[in-house]
């Protein structure tokens, strides 16, 4: 099996260049916020979020020449083109920025999954940032969605004073192709749906297999005969591929 990466899923105003805001913007509440941003929505403990251009505290900014800072309780919900697919695999991007031109206090990053845009939703992800007045990369790789979210959620945690610079956020779907693999007109698994075991028939040989999620990940290997069995009872439910070393791959389902 293969992961594969597409764009299903994109932000809309992920560099935050969609604002109708002016020069050095600092210390909005929630509704100041959300007047002059588009696809971005403080939630609702937001007291003192900046939105700045380079010279405003910040330069070399990522993409663009605006950034989010975010203080204390301040927390942003930004749009997705659309909703996650719960119990898919994703990967985010971003840039962060711990400022010492206000204060010094380093404060960890908070990433979240909401399906409402005045909440912070699932926390999926934590990251300090512990280099300081540079600008720091930071992927989430394979996070799996919780929820069919329609947002993807920021917000800061240990940080009673000073800001934290945002910018730049991508993300890409993992998705499992199967291209390559040739599927068996003769290798039968039943029952198909099931729960418990699958039986193998229509082997001419001892074969080694390997069994995978929709996701592309391994669940579990081994060898088998004609008629043999292997045990799935343990399986989440759902879409499953055996694949054999000849290069068989056959789909079944867990219920």
């Amino acid at each position: 099996m293969i992961l594969t990466n597409s764009k299903a899923q994109s932000f809309i105003n992920g560099s935050f260049e969609n604002t109708t805001s002016s020069g050095c913007d600092y210390n909005n509440n929630a509704s100041d916020f959300n007047a002059v941003m588009t696809n971005i929505n403080a939630i609702p403990q937001t007291e003192q979020i900046d939105i700045q251009r380079d010279g405003c505290f910040i330069s070399n900014i990522p993409d663009g020449d605006i950034t989010i800072g975010l203080s204390m309780t301040d927390a942003i919900a930004i749009e997705l083109s659309s909703p996650l697919i719960s119990g898919n695999t994703y990967d985010i991007s971003f840039d962060a920025y711990s400022n010492t031109g206000f204060e010094s206090s380093i404060a960890n990053v908070q990433i979240g999954v909401s399906t409402l845009a005045n909440s912070i939703g699932s926390i999926i992800y934590t990251t300090s940032i512990t280099t300081q007045d540079v600008w720091n990369e930071f992927i989430i790789e394979d996070f799996v969605a919780p929820n069919n979210g329609n947002y993807i959620t920021v917000s800061l945690t240990n940080l009673n004073s000073g800001w934290t610079q945002i910018d730049d956020f991508n993300i890409t779907t993992n998705t499992l192709s199967t291209n390559g693999y040739e599927y068996s007109n003769t290798i039968k698994i039943h029952p198909n749906p099931t729960t418990d075991f699958i039986t193998i028939s229509g082997l001419k040989n001892r074969e080694n297999f390997r069994v995978y999620d929709i996701l592309g990940t391994e669940i579990i290997k081994g060898e088998i005969i004609d008629n043999g069995e292997i045990a799935i009872k343990n399986f989440s439910n759902g879409i499953y591929f055996l694949k054999f070393d000849n290069g068989n791959t056959i789909k079944f389902i867990k219920e």
